[in-house]
């Protein structure tokens, strides 16, 4: 038995810096450090965010390579600049515009706070600024990863961004409908099977508890969502019906 997890929360990703940041058809590798480029190494770990987010169902939208005055949020995103500091410091730190209303200084906040500590590095601080390019055109926060100049940084980030990653996205509370625990069910041959979540109905337009009829081996599992329920079969076979009503007996 397990329960799944649906994501509605829309997500969009700046990658910092990078062409067309500073001008048309120039490069711009942000803050570097020992031949390491902050735009090139929050790249990478965005790809991995991002894949990591649509595996939890996310809809995400990365933003790059784009003059700073067009790298506008999508409306009613959840939007993070990601970046990496330069100058002889230590530790995560994490801008929000100026005016952000307290459930979104919170929510960066928290996140800022979560990052540092899956990176064991020093927390810096959750800042506000009108002087921001990002922050003005609706993104949420501007998040520093960390100091590239920093062989200490350097080091937790190489060897825990994952856990990073993880800590970030677990900032974002599940606005999923309540699940339907998943039930994989293997009935008796030719036996008309009830189920604890629900009636099912062949047929829409009928307002009878007509029940699906399974066979060996069939396995019927449950949609979190409570709209639809799948009788998967061993034989090819799907049966798609609608779920009447939950908790039903």
């Amino acid at each position: 038995m397990t329960t799944l997890k649906l994501w509605k929360q829309p997500l969009e990703f700046d990658i910092g810096h990078g062409l067309g940041n500073t001008g048309a058809g120039v490069y711009d590798p942000g803050a570097t450090s020992g031949g390491e480029q902050e735009h090139k190494e929050v790249e990478s770990f965005v790809a991995t965010l991002a894949a990591k987010a649509k595996a939890l169902g996310a809809i995400v939208t990365i933003s790059h390579d784009k003059p700073l005055a067009s790298r506008t949020a999508v409306a009613s995103a959840d939007a993070t600049s990601w970046h990496m500091n330069a100058g002889g410091g230590t530790g995560v730190e994490v801008w929000t515009p100026l005016l952000a209303g307290p459930k979104s200084y919170a929510r960066s906040d928290k996140m800022g706070r979560a990052i540092a500590a899956a990176l064991v590095l020093p927390y810096r601080g959750t800042k506000r600024t009108a002087h921001l390019s990002v922050l003005n055109h609706g993104f949420d926060r501007l998040v520093e990863l960390d100091f590239i100049d920093s062989a200490k940084d350097r080091a937790a980030f190489t060897n825990r961004h994952d856990a990073a990653i993880t800590a970030f996205l677990g900032c974002f509370p599940d606005t999923s409908p309540p699940p339907i625990v998943v039930k994989v069910i293997t009935p008796t041959p030719n036996r008309v099977v009830t189920y604890p979540e629900a009636f099912i109905r062949l047929n829409a337009n009928t307002k009878s508890k007509v029940l699906a009829t399974v066979h060996k081996d069939d396995k019927l599992i449950a949609i979190p969502g409570g709209t639809v329920l799948w009788a998967l079969t061993t034989r090819g076979f799907i049966l798609r019906t609608r779920v009447r009503k939950v908790g039903a007996k």
